[in-house]
């Protein structure tokens, strides 16, 4: 591992590079903007920095819409007044103490009563765990629907579900152990759009890649699928 630099259109971009037994070079920018190439242990360093300088254009266009991205993010402490989404709704948070943990709506709000209120790790805590108890239920019942949606044509027996809040990803599975992942992030969203990822999840179960077979799957069921997607992609974000 090594870090290496060039200046593209006269901004500075560094790079680590990674030694691997792999067939070609690769790039990769984390969350941090940290760049990362991999490349075979036989290639030589030009070659290399030859393959990343032809790919400059990309790297500052991603950079500069990672950093855009930071500045809309929505922050990540939970506050009176802040909104969060559940199954699709903005609810205004009301922060109250009392002697134990306890959550109530209004038609628009969120009161979560707590004797935690001026920790803000444990706020978090507490209400990741309250999300998982609504997800559990929401996503069990989704995925009843789904299975009628499809005629049980991708699984002869209901498969498990295991709740994750994940970074990348808004579900997975294992084909082999009959399991579906799904984010926890997937709670904050409408039902339709939670349908489209068990969907996408359920037809995974029996068809591997994203091919046109997986895709001609999708639309068979859920012909607006796309449109669900993109509303789950731009929408529901608080922070959280």
């Amino acid at each position: 591992m090594r870090k290496y630099s060039f200046y593209y259109s006269g901004i500075p971009v560094e790079y680590t590079l990674f030694r691997k037994d792999v067939k070609n070079i690769n790039i990769r920018i984390n969350r941090n903007g940290e760049i990362h190439v991999s490349a075979p242990k036989r290639a030589l360093l030009k070659e290399v920095d030859s393959f990343v300088q032809k790919k400059g254009d990309w790297i500052i266009r991603t950079l500069a819409e990672m950093e855009q991205d930071s500045i809309t993010k929505p922050d990540s402490n939970l506050y009176d007044g802040k909104i969060l989404y559940l199954l699709g709704f903005g609810y205004r948070l009301v922060l109250e103490w009392a002697d134990k943990n306890k959550f109530s709506f209004t038609e628009d709000s969120i009161i979560f009563s707590t004797p935690h209120i001026d920790d803000a790790d444990r706020l978090k805590k507490i209400y990741m765990d309250f999300l998982i108890t609504i997800a559990k239920d929401v996503f069990a019942s989704v995925l009843d629907n789904v299975m009628a949606l499809t005629g049980g044509e991708y699984c002869d027996e209901k498969p498990d579900i295991s709740i994750k809040n994940m970074s990348t990803r808004w579900g997975s599975c294992n084909s082999e152990l009959k399991k579906i992942n799904l984010n926890l992030q997937l709670i904050k969203a409408d039902e339709k759009c939670i349908e489209q990822v068990v969907l996408h999840e359920l037809v995974h179960l029996k068809v591997g890649g994203h091919g046109e077979d997986f895709y001609a799957e999708l639309d068979r069921f859920m012909p607006d699928w796309k449109e669900r997607k993109n509303r789950l992609e731009k929408m529901y974000k608080d922070g959280i």
